[in-house]
């Protein structure tokens, strides 16, 4: 069966071509007194899975809901191929949407709830039934047609909310935490499934979550934001090895924070730990934080030539593959080191056991206070 033509062609692109889709130019939105966007600049391209990720109240459900023409901006421009965008209704945006409780409707079918957003286009009935069996084929809802929301599982009612929203063909889907109301093991497979959709519908998708392990499992870029603004915008990759500030680093991950300062051009010191190649453009004096995630700490039981610091076991963490090692440095600094099973199995650890940690320089990142 052919899958069904969701995603639109590009505006006359070359084969291959990589289209900015939509560009946001310093939007904000304010109630009242408070901002709840303060000039938000960025773009999509098309095709491209975004994930809007942040704390609770960081803004991220508001530029979803403004982008959705559900909220109003108060300031900045939006263009989709270059053409404005916020002076469009909902109805003309050509968007797919996919709420957090799904919206679905209690007194309609699977089907019917399938068909409602297409039938309003008032299409032919022979195409209304081709989009709504390849939807139904494609999410794998064949067999609960005729069931209503309430006799399906919270993955089923996911997957009907998904083939409505599509079932209108958009060229933009909006997603508002679709996945944070299922079990966990329900949402690991679900995201999997989501992604492989969106890759081969080629829709441009963004999707707001404040759940760091499913961005990076779903974006081809996160959004971050933080209190309004966004602190970067990056691959998954970037943003968790390369962060650009200390909320970033904290925020995505596991980290060891050290606060220090730059002690002689390009070399800054914290917790006893000297790291060079600082950059030059920060004078001597100046505070930095110094950035080690936990997998780089190498661990042993006896002082070697490449220790720098020692600290004692406070708690152990069996995480499956990995041991999570939390402890504490002689100057009473609380550090945190993964351990995978063959590493630890040379080791003697258990509480109030002294470890000896290296670090590799190169692992070490500087970020400006």
């Amino acid at each position: 069966m052919p899958q069904p033509q969701l995603a639109q062609d590009t505006d006359g692109a070359a084969p291959g071509a990589v289209q900015t889709y939509i560009q946001v130019d310093r939007l904000s939105k304010r109630y009242d007194k408070a901002t709840v966007l303060n000039e938000v600049c960025f773009d999509i391209r098309q095709g491209e899975f975004i994930c809007f990720l942040g704390p609770s109240g960081c803004g991220k459900t508001t530029l979803l809901m403004c982008l959705a023409g559900l909220e109003q901006a108060t300031s900045g421009m939006v263009y989709r191929h270059g053409a404005p965008f916020l002076t469009l209704p909902p109805s003309q945006r050509d968007i797919g949407i996919v709420f957090q409780s799904y919206a679905l409707f209690p007194n309609l079918t699977v089907e019917q709830n399938i068909r409602f957003g297409v039938e309003n286009l008032r299409k032919p009935k022979i195409e209304i039934q081709k989009i709504t069996a390849e939807l139904i084929d494609l999410l794998s809802l064949s067999g609960h047609e005729r069931k209503y929301p309430n006799q399906l599982s919270g993955g089923q009612q996911q997957r009907v909310a998904l083939a409505r929203a599509l079932a209108i063909s958009p060229s933009l889907l909006l997603l508002d935490e679709p996945l944070s109301a299922l079990d966990a093991q329900v949402r690991i497979r679900l995201r999997s499934e989501l992604r492989d959709l969106q890759a081969r519908l080629g829709i441009t998708t963004i999707m707001v979550t404040h759940d760091q392990e499913e961005a990076q499992s779903l974006a081809d870029r996160i959004v971050l934001m933080n209190q309004g603004r966004i602190e970067q915008i990056g691959t998954p990759w970037d943003i968790y090895n390369n962060p650009k500030t200390r909320f970033v680093a904290d925020f995505i991950g596991t980290a060891n924070l050290f606060d220090g300062r730059i002690t002689a051009p390009g070399i800054a010191e914290a917790e006893g730990l000297r790291m060079f190649g600082a950059s030059g453009m920060l004078a001597s004096g100046s505070p930095v934080t110094l950035l080690i995630r936990p997998e780089d700490i190498s661990v042993s039981a006896q002082k070697t030539q490449t220790s720098q610091l020692s600290a004692l076991i406070r708690k152990i963490e069996y995480l499956g593959a990995t041991l999570r090692l939390h402890m504490a440095s002689d100057t009473g600094k609380s550090l945190v080191a993964d351990l995978r099973k063959q590493q630890a199995g040379d080791i003697q650890l258990q509480t109030g056991a002294r470890l000896w940690l290296s670090i590799p320089p190169d692992a070490m990142k500087i970020l400006p206070s």
